[in-house]
Parts: structure tokens; C-alpha cells; sequence
């Protein structure tokens, strides 16, 4: 029974760290000059509490 387990427990182990890598190879990469054009494009706009993502191409829309 405690072989059964730790086999059991390995391949969970594998498939997790398998499913890691393929989250972290879909993450988008973002320069850090977009990051900051991207925040500079709120500055002078409203905020609404509880609004949505931002929107740097209207600016009149209250999102956040």
C-alpha cells in the first residue's frame, strides 16, 4: 500500500509541475517601456471604484 502511494503521489507530483510549465509559457510578455506608456495613458482620467480594466483608447469611459 505504501508503494502504491508513493507511485501515486510521484505521478501527481509530474503532472502538476507539468501543467505549471505550460501556464507560465502562456503568459504574455510585456516590455517595461509598454508598461509605462500603457500607465501613462490613465493619468488625467477618471477612476470609478469598482469599475473595469482600463481603456487607454477612451478616455472618457469611467473604468478603472
Amino acid at each position: 500500500m505504501a508503494m502504491v502511494r508513493k507511485t501515486l503521489f510521484l505521478a501527481l507530483f509530474i503532472l502538476s509541475m507539468s501543467f505549471q510549465t505550460a501556464i507560465a509559457d502562456s503568459c504574455p510578455l510585456i516590455t517595461r517601456n509598454s508598461i509605462i506608456r500603457y500607465a501613462a495613458s490613465a493619468v488625467g482620467s477618471p477612476y470609478v471604484w469598482g469599475g473595469d480594466k482600463w481603456d487607454p483608447n477612451n478616455r472618457s469611459w469611467a473604468g478603472a
